[in-house]
């Protein structure tokens, strides 16, 4: 019908207008002057936090987290490279000191 005709013609100016590479300029300096203002900047910082400590986001982001460390994890040569950086650590003197000392200082207390 009509509002469909209207709506299209809407369209079809809104996509001629963005796709102008001076009003894109324009837009985007209007966009970086409106992003740099600190009530702005402050607002969408709340409203991220407001976001995430909805539980089922909160509980997405979670369960990311969990798949991209289990994903990590999986992967062998991330276990070996992980494997071995641990032996090297847990092999050097100055840890072999501090945890003799440790057990020391606990065998002392108890």
């Amino acid at each position: 019908g009509v509002l469909e005709g209207v709506r299209n013609s809407l369209q079809s100016a809104v996509a001629q207008l963005t796709a102008d590479p001076v009003v894109q300029q324009q837009f985007a300096q209007q966009l970086v002057r409106v992003l740099e203002r600190e009530d702005v900047r402050h607002a969408a910082a709340n409203l991220v936090l407001y976001v995430i400590a909805m539980p089922h986001v909160k509980q997405a982001l979670e369960n990311a987290a969990k798949d991209a460390v289990d994903g990590v994890l999986a992967d062998i040569e991330v276990r070996d490279a992980a494997r071995a950086w641990l032996i090297h650590v847990v092999q050097s003197e100055e840890v072999q000191k501090k945890t003799g000392d440790a057990l020391l200082q606990a065998v002392k207390m108890a």
